[in-house]
């Protein structure tokens, strides 16, 4: 575990501006007529492809009428580069092991890969894996809530 890391600014940063973000695209969506609780945590399950599709098409025009960034621009990706090795020092720090992050030109050129992004590096993935990885095991259940905690996903804004 490294002593002399310290977080970055943006983890605080981020924390309140998807707050906002957050309570700016509910009331965007309940003026659009959804009853719904948006969170970007807990997507919302839909029961028919029809109510997905008319709220993917609804979130969009909130997304846009609030002018809020796109998150696949060349900027807002290299942006997210930069923070993903950010959240691997984090994880790192508490001492779980992230795999090395590919070059930033590599990163790029995946993350705007028309098929999606398909094997992204994304410093949180060291988290799923643990959590799949041992279930059951508590120090690895305590270590996984401490990450989430401690050491934010970059969601894009």
């Amino acid at each position: 575990m490294q002593d002399d890391w310290t977080p970055p600014a943006w983890f605080a940063e981020q924390a309140r501006e998807r707050e906002q973000a957050e309570g700016r695209l509910q009331d965007c969506l309940e003026s659009k007529g959804w009853d719904v609780q948006f969170s970007f945590e807990d997507p919302v399950a839909w029961s028919t492809e029809a109510e997905a599709s008319r709220y993917t098409r609804d979130m969009d025009a909130c997304w846009t009428e609030l002018g809020l960034p796109e998150t696949d621009s060349t900027d807002q990706l290299a942006r997210q580069y930069d923070a993903e090795l950010d959240i691997a020092r984090c994880l790192e720090h508490l001492g779980i092991d992230v795999p090395d992050a590919p070059s930033k030109d590599q990163w790029l050129e995946r993350a705007q890969d028309p098929a999606g992004g398909s094997g992204l590096w994304l410093a949180f993935d060291a988290v799923d894996a643990l959590r799949k990885e041992r279930p059951d095991d508590a120090e690895a259940t305590a270590l996984v809530k401490r990450a989430e905690a401690d050491c934010p996903r970059f969601w894009g804004l």
